[in-house]
């Protein structure tokens, strides 16, 4: 589940259903509303405000890989001596920092997470 809130609406989209006189297509009519009052109602965002929303979801999706690839360097060799510990660490280890920076490059460099 995510914690990033979807942006409130700049509009609502109505949805009217229009039979012509003459054929059998089903045509619509769309038009703006003032609330959500009216039926079939569609909230209606801002392209601007899609791509913040979207770019959240993609920052919080990165942070998660992150500290998952934390946790998974925080357990290697957890459990066995410490030579041996030492050792996975020395093989694994770089293929994980590898993945670190791969991670953080995806991230806009405003945003870059400590």
């Amino acid at each position: 589940m995510t914690n990033v809130k979807m942006p409130d609406p700049v509009a609502f989209l109505v949805t009217h259903r229009v039979y012509p006189e003459i054929g059998s297509t089903l045509h619509h009519d769309a038009s703006f509303a003032v609330d959500k009052d009216d039926l079939s109602v569609e909230d209606l965002i801002t392209t601007t405000q899609a791509q913040a929303y979207a770019d959240e979801r993609v920052m919080e999706a990165l942070e998660k890989a992150l500290d998952a690839l934390n946790q998974a360097r925080d357990s290697i060799g957890a459990g066995s001596f410490a030579e041996d510990r030492q050792h996975e660490r020395g093989i694994v280890g770089p293929y994980l920092d590898g993945l670190d920076d791969e991670i953080r490059a995806l991230f806009p460099k405003q945003s870059m997470p400590a």
